[in-house]
């Protein structure tokens, strides 16, 4: 009887170890530190789509097969950085010859921003971008603030044409997320703050000037006796266009100068 009792206690015992050992290899909480969320990615299951979060219960049966998965570990804190947008007005270089000074019509703005991704966006990030680990993290976060910032500097930019005394320091972070639609653009995304730090911008009036002095000299240059018989409404409708292709070159060279 006592033997009988000996191997039923060791043989609980055994189950106990096991047992445990079971719950603290699959138990994914006490590898992650404070401020930090961990995402678990297996050779059998894939990505995970509960994240490891401290202070919150996470057990994964993906440990318990030998080399089969790790886990990811990503910081939740916010990340500051300064994002620098510049360029210069379309043909600026060229119409700026119309003076014998050559003004510079070149603009240059930086933004103070502050981002961070919703934890609960993690594993959805993951699952359809290229993000790996916390250097591609921090990547995508300032690629996205690029793509905020040069929507702001166009939307900045075009406002000068009609107001000259618009300051662009002025605009807070909750209009320029709004002016930029950059909620909905990038929904995981919370900009804690994206202001102006500094902005340098041309003349637009110096530029229109500059602009109609080069287009005139040149138009004088290459006048034929078929540009004289172009009807008035014609040459307004050509003014028109040519000032709403100026418009739609400027948005474009500043999306694609990055």
């Amino acid at each position: 009887m006592k033997k009988k009792g000996a191997s039923s206690i060791v043989c609980l015992f055994i189950l106990l170890v096991f047992a445990s050992a079971i719950f603290f290899i699959g138990w994914g909480q006490f590898k992650i530190e404070p401020n930090s969320i961990g995402v678990v990615i297996s050779k059998l299951a894939g990505i995970s789509s509960k994240p490891i979060v401290p202070g919150k219960f996470s057990w994964h049966w993906e440990f318990l097969i030998p080399k089969n998965a790790k886990i990811v570990i990503f910081k939740t804190e916010p990340i500051s950085f300064t994002q620098k947008v510049s360029g210069t007005l379309p043909s600026g270089e060229d119409y700026s010859k119309a003076y014998k000074k050559q003004p510079n019509f070149s603009y240059n703005f930086d933004f103070d921003v502050t981002a961070v991704l919703y934890p609960e966006d993690f594993v959805e990030l993951i699952e359809n971008s290229s993000i790996s680990n916390q250097e591609t993290l921090e990547k995508y976060l300032q690629n996205s603030a690029c793509e905020v910032a040069k929507k702001a500097v166009f939307y900045f930019l075009e406002k000068t044409k009609t107001d000259r005394l618009f300051g662009p320091e002025t605009v807070g972070t909750e209009e320029l997320l709004y002016l930029t639609n950059a909620d909905n653009l990038f929904k995981n995304i919370h900009f804690q703050n994206f202001s102006v730090k500094s902005a340098v911008f041309p003349d637009y009036s110096l530029y229109e000037n500059a602009r109609s002095i080069y287009l005139s000299n040149n138009t004088e240059d290459e006048k034929t006796e078929d540009s004289n018989n172009v009807p008035k409404e014609n040459k307004t409708s050509s003014s028109k266009k040519r000032a709403k292709d100026e418009s739609e070159k400027l948005l474009s060279k500043i999306i694609h100068e990055f």
